[in-house]
């Protein structure tokens, strides 16, 4: 609920400064890569999550696995061939913030459903506890 009043918070000095800039197109073009972008990063990011589930007191682990993962998307940023391979960059890839070629978006779509089976197999057989 935050990041959408965020949002909103961020959109209405824009629209009063650019009114007679905005067009429907481009409004519903950014929602659509906003919510697609908020998607993509779920499913980027849940093999990490569900690797956290998983261990009883691995957060500070947990902690140095997200700084290594996330500076790892800068040096893949550089190399146009993992570009797509790469779960945050393939987010930006099929959102439509890099302009990419059909073929590395079916990779980066493949790339993206990958981590979510991936968090499925961490998470399977995962128990639950229960509340009274």
């Amino acid at each position: 609920m935050s990041a959408v009043l965020n949002t909103i918070f961020e959109f209405c000095p824009y629209l009063v400064s650019y009114f007679s800039d905005l067009s429907t197109e481009l409004v519903f073009s950014c929602i659509k890569e906003y919510i697609g972008d908020g998607i993509g990063v779920f499913l980027a990011i849940s093999p990490i999550v569900a690797c956290v589930a998983r261990m009883k007191k691995g957060y500070w682990l947990a902690l140095i696995f997200t700084e290594i993962y996330s500076c790892a998307g800068l040096f893949a940023g550089m190399s146009s061939a993992l570009l797509p391979l790469y779960p945050i960059n393939a987010v930006f890839n099929l959102s439509g913030y890099h302009i990419t070629t059909s073929g590395k978006r079916v990779i980066s779509i493949a790339v993206l459903a990958l981590c979510g089976c991936l968090s499925a197999l961490i998470l399977k057989g995962l128990k639950t506890k229960k509340e009274c």
